[in-house]
């Protein structure tokens, strides 16, 4: 059984089209560090805030997946990678949809995530990397926010040693 010890979300977007390429589900964690200026989802921030992620977050994440529209699963922020929730919900979802895609938004950039831990990249097809920076926001860039924000393929970049940015529009 889930409990509150830490993992905490902000919402689920059960059907959307903004997040990543095609139809998709949307998971928003609870927590952020990184406090943009101007971000679209300041209600994140607080670790605190938010719902607990219990069961019923995750029989919906589950009943959502499995629809056959739904060709990937997005997790946002706040930060994913700070969320306790993250990893669970990567692991479960690639192993059950190996198929659907897994898209991850973070502040972060790649190239320290991968210093800290490949682990954490392991399970992820696409991730948008990079803070939001409001001087270089950007409204026609598909899938991001600023220009300095990228879309990377993870396990092309994990096999080439180096970022190899996604192609979308």
């Amino acid at each position: 059984m889930l409990t509150d010890d830490g993992k905490r979300y902000a919402g689920i977007d059960p059907c959307e089209i903004c997040n990543g390429v095609g139809f998709g589900v949307t998971l928003f964690t609870q927590g952020c560090p990184n406090h943009c200026e101007g971000c679209h989802n300041p209600s994140t921030w607080d670790p605190s805030g938010g719902m607990p992620f219990d069961e019923n977050a995750m029989n919906l994440l589950v009943r959502r997946c499995a629809d056959p529209n739904i060709r990937r699963l997005t997790i946002s922020g706040g930060e994913p990678f700070t969320s306790l929730i993250t990893p669970y919900v990567s692991l479960w979802f690639k192993l059950n949809y190996p198929y659907k895609k897994l898209w991850v938004y973070t502040g972060f950039l790649y190239e320290d995530i991968v210093k800290e831990s490949v682990d954490r990249l392991e399970d992820i097809d696409v991730l948008v990397d990079g803070p939001f920076v409001l001087a270089e926001r950007d409204i026609t860039l598909a899938f991001r926010g600023s220009r300095n924000q990228r879309i990377i393929d993870v396990p092309a970049s994990l096999q080439a040693g180096h970022v190899v940015k996604l192609e979308v529009t």
